[in-house]
């Protein structure tokens, strides 16, 4: 469908115009180190472009969950691979997609793909992937928590929404996302805290940070795996009211 224009074995599903747009560039999202061409993102898609002037689709996902996957498409050769595996990312997904449509296109790979996807992969950090604290070892020298009530309440966001903290049994949870999911805190040191994440996007142990103002209440959390690029900090109605 994706390769004849919006048709599947001649019947049309989606429009030629609107798919079309799907595969425009959007965003320019850097330069090919290898061709020094432009790359871009477009409407779900990474949109680049061969030496020859040819429209490349490209897409990689499922990276938390153990289950790599590719797609690349060349419209104008109609040529689509896609790539399923079971294994964590380590490049091997792109690397076959690639090897796969240089061998179609050329009659022979154009360079190691395989190990230039593993070096990529080795280092999340230019994937744009979550980097977080490593929560397995304790401090030294622990500090205890505050009463719960110090750091109970809800938390703003103009991003995310709201989250609340609540306590739960003998300790604390938060309550985050739509669908209010309810994860248990576990303190590790002062008025950190941390929680188990699951779902795509997971990220293992990530940490919850509180700031506690004169008063011995908290005022603000930050949430370390909502904070990518800064936008996981939360706070509260009342601390907002006065920081304007």
């Amino acid at each position: 469908m994706q390769l004849a224009n919006g048709e599947f074995e001649g019947r049309p599903i989606v429009d030629e115009k609107p798919l079309s747009e799907t595969h425009s560039p959007q965003i320019l999202t850097g330069f090919n180190p290898l061709n020094g061409l432009p790359t871009f993102y477009g409407l779900g898609w990474n949109v680049s472009y061969d030496g020859e002037g040819r429209l490349h689709l490209q897409h990689s996902g499922a990276f938390a969950l153990g289950a790599a996957t590719a797609v690349l498409l060349v419209p104008s050769a109609h040529l689509g691979v896609v790539v399923l595996t079971n294994a964590y990312p380590i490049g091997v997904a792109e690397g076959v997609a690639f090897t796969f449509t240089d061998i179609a296109l050329y009659g022979k790979a154009t360079q190691d793909w395989l190990a230039l996807f593993k070096k990529l992969f080795s280092n999340p950090a230019a994937l744009g992937v979550f980097l977080g604290t490593d929560y397995s070892k304790l401090p030294a020298s622990l500090s205890p928590a505050l009463p719960m009530s110090a750091y109970v309440g809800t938390y703003t966001n103009d991003f995310f929404g709201d989250i609340q903290i609540i306590e739960e049994g003998n300790g604390l949870a938060i309550v985050e996302g739509p669908r209010k999911l309810t994860f248990l805190l576990k303190h590790y040191d002062r008025d950190l805290f941390t929680y188990e994440t699951e779902g795509e996007n997971a990220v293992g142990t990530t940490g919850v940070t509180f700031t506690v103002g004169a008063d011995g209440k908290a005022t603000t959390v930050v949430v370390e795996n909502l904070n990518l690029r800064g936008e996981g900090m939360f706070k509260k109605p009342d601390f907002l009211s006065s920081y304007r």
